[in-house]
């Protein structure tokens, strides 16, 4: 995660990062991101199972421009808080652990959820 992290920080002019099945992508690599890449527009963080609700929460929050995030089978997603002024598009589908998210997205469009078994 280390180097993810020292190579996001010399990127501020990126506006899509595509994460997937990067198992150590974490609070730490999402908070590099926020801090160094503030122009970002979307984030596919599929398939990463060290992305907690912490880190999510982070993501969505932290990142003004972002408008889609894909976390597609984060394993580590339980009852994250998904607060965004900007985030129109956000797929959490295949994340079986999820129960019980808070959306806060005046914005959002579209909400993925297919195959969250733990949902009720």
């Amino acid at each position: 995660e280390a180097g993810l992290r020292a190579a996001l920080g010399a990127c501020a002019q990126l506006e899509s990062a595509e994460l997937c099945v990067c198992p150590t992508v974490g609070e730490l690599t999402v908070a590099q991101l926020v801090i160094g890449c503030v122009r970002l527009r979307a984030v596919d963080a599929s398939m990463c199972h060290s992305l907690s609700d912490g880190a999510l929460a982070l993501l969505v929050a932290g990142l003004p421009a972002l408008h889609r995030v894909d976390a597609f089978g984060a394993a580590g997603l339980r009852a994250p808080t998904v607060t965004s002024a900007s985030l129109a598009e956000l797929s959490l589908s295949g994340c079986r652990a999820l129960a019980e998210p808070t959306f806060k997205c005046q914005g959002l469009r579209t909400l993925q959820l297919r195959n969250c078994r733990a949902l009720t």
